[in-house]
């Protein structure tokens, strides 16, 4: 029982779960070193912060992907 993502292919303008991972860290590490960054408010105004936002979303719906799958089924392929 396995789960190919296909993570690493371009899927025109969708962000691939690659890309998504590296925003995350990028911007978590980047809100670590500047405490003006850590409020909520000022953290969901700035582009940054949506572009962050938005890389989760993408995170959150393969790993949901993955887990539907794998209840569901065996071994399949996830393309977006």
């Amino acid at each position: 029982m396995g789960v190919r993502l296909d993570s690493l292919q371009g899927h025109g303008s969708k962000m691939s779960f690659t890309k998504a991972a590296e925003i995350v860290k990028e911007t978590i590490g980047l809100r670590q070193r500047m405490p003006l960054l850590w409020p909520k408010l000022l953290w969901t105004i700035l582009p940054i912060g949506r572009k962050s936002a938005k890389a989760i979303t993408v995170i959150r719906s393969y790993s949901m992907q993955v887990t539907q799958l794998l209840l569901g089924s065996g071994t399949q392929s996830i393309n977006r």
